[in-house]
């Protein structure tokens, strides 16, 4: 029956809360979420979308309140929610004994999250969990898995417990009676839900190890449905690489053997861009004319990346001390333009790339800055980059004159 009840309002929705004379809902509490499921009352169905505990009572979150609040109550929890959630919680157990096990005896619990689809575990430690020691705790948990080890699970004084040897979880507040879990090595005082048999887990996946603050750690992973979802896609991929390799015998070779390929000719692409950027720079140094009182350069240029134009024309303003270039181009459909000033004719004249940068970029729809002696802009209309030729002519021709 409903014994309490009342409506709230979470994240500007309406919701309801009901507290039922007896439950077989889970409460949110030691980092187990709570349950899901359905309360069928006096025939209306009603979603419950959560399930936590307040002043001891455990409250059911629902969408409404039922049209007969005294109606007679079926609770039905989500048990497939339910049962992948225990997996999680089970093996977060396991995961802390391993933890200890390969880190030392100083990790201790800091949080945790214990959900349908993956677990957290925040633990304390001083430095990255290395992947030699993460590939020991995989191991470690998945061992104590396909063991099978049986759930012991018992009401204790708390000093015996102790003298049990159980580990005490992060957060949680213990009376003189507690409740001991037990697989095998792993014991914990735990008021949540778990698997009766270790191999119910039915495998473990740790997804990634990371810091969250000083002196803590944060560890996820993956049991249950998940992880042989994860297991599946994984196999997936490497069946598509592999065909994408031409079934080789040895795919780890066969990938090594392409990187080295790669390396090889990277390597060989590089040289051919340095050779390509010193032809142009050469190219463009043949172009440079006196105009009244200093030394000028515009060109168009296609099929040659911004980043090498820029290399080169700030490369021969080193080489030149009263020169103006400027150089409009495209690289793989994407305009661009640069600009490079001779640092004396900064210091003399005043002359600025990264204002004369911002007049021509107007004519590919874009924008760019830089220094004042060197500035590049890109841009979305490369039609535009004959009128920015012609524009750079006609600063060139008002800086001569």
């Amino acid at each position: 029956m409903i014994s309490k009840y009342r409506l709230a309002t979470v994240k500007g929705k309406e919701t309801a809360q009901i507290v039922l004379d007896q439950t077989p809902f889970y409460a949110e509490s030691g980092g187990q979420v709570g349950d899901k499921g359905r309360l069928t009352v006096g025939g209306e169905q009603l979603n419950v979308f959560d399930t936590k505990k307040e002043n001891n009572e455990i409250i059911h979150f629902v969408e409404r309140l039922p049209k007969d609040v005294n109606g007679e109550v079926a609770a039905q929890v989500d048990e497939n929610l339910r049962s992948e959630t225990l997996k999680n919680h089970s093996a977060t157990h396991l995961l802390h004994l391993a933890l200890r096990n390969t880190l030392g005896t100083h990790v201790e619990q800091k949080g945790s999250l214990v959900a349908p689809d993956r677990l957290r575990f925040d633990f304390s430690h001083f430095e990255k969990v290395t992947d030699e020691q993460i590939h020991a705790i995989e191991v470690q948990v998945r061992e104590m898995i396909s063991k099978d080890l049986a759930a012991d699970i018992r009401e204790m004084p708390i000093a015996e417990a102790k003298e049990l040897g159980a580990m005490a979880l992060f957060g949680e507040k213990y009376g003189d009676q507690v409740r001991v879990v037990q697989f095998g090595p792993s014991i914990e005082l735990c008021g949540g839900t778990h698997v009766h048999r270790s191999s119910e887990i039915g495998g473990f996946a740790l997804l990634s190890e990371s810091s969250i603050a000083s002196g803590i750690r944060r560890i996820e992973a993956l049991t249950g449905k998940a992880y042989q979802t994860y297991v599946d896609e994984r196999l997936g991929q490497l069946d598509a690489i592999e065909a994408e390799l031409g079934h080789p015998k040895d795919s780890v070779a066969s990938v090594a053997k392409l990187q080295a390929d790669l390396k090889k000719a990277s390597k060989l692409l590089e040289e051919l861009a340095d050779r390509e950027k010193g032809q142009f720079k050469k190219d463009l140094a043949a172009k440079v004319s006196r105009s009244g009182g200093i030394s000028a350069v515009t060109s168009l240029v296609t099929d040659m990346e911004g980043k090498a134009v820029k290399d080169a024309v700030y490369g021969l303003t080193l080489e030149h001390s009263d020169l103006l270039a400027i150089v409009v181009g495209e690289f793989e459909d994407k305009p661009y333009i640069v600009v490079g000033v001779s640092k004396e004719l900064v210091n003399t004249i005043g002359m600025d790339a990264s204002k004369l940068i911002r007049e021509l970029a107007v004519h590919i729809d874009g924008g760019g800055g830089g220094q004042k002696f060197l500035a590049m802009a890109g841009g979305k209309n490369k039609e535009g980059l004959r009128r920015a030729l012609a524009h750079a002519d006609d600063i060139v021709k008002d800086q001569a004159s």
